[in-house]
């Protein structure tokens, strides 16, 4: 089920908004961030964002520094019984 509709920056993206994207913690004690394509540690889950939207936006590495207007679509997941 939908449950939130918005247009924001992509640079708004919060440390809670990036792990909600999929990006998981390393799994050492320093609470390093890595990206699955990438050997880079990173200190919070939104940098692995921004590392992982530079290298999938087609505009290369300034992508993230234009800051584009992105569509965030929230979703959650319907309960057996639920419409």
């Amino acid at each position: 089920m939908c449950t939130d509709l918005r247009v924001e920056h992509v640079q708004d993206i919060t440390e809670e908004d990036a792990r909600m994207e999929g990006v998981a913690a390393f799994g050492d004690d320093d609470g390093d961030w890595q990206w699955a394509y990438d050997i880079t540690l990173y200190p919070t889950a939104r940098g692995v964002f921004a590392a992982v939207w530079r290298r999938l936006n087609p505009r290369g590495p300034t992508s993230w520094d234009a800051n584009p207007l992105v569509v965030v679509i929230e979703f959650r997941p319907l309960v057996e019984g639920e419409v």
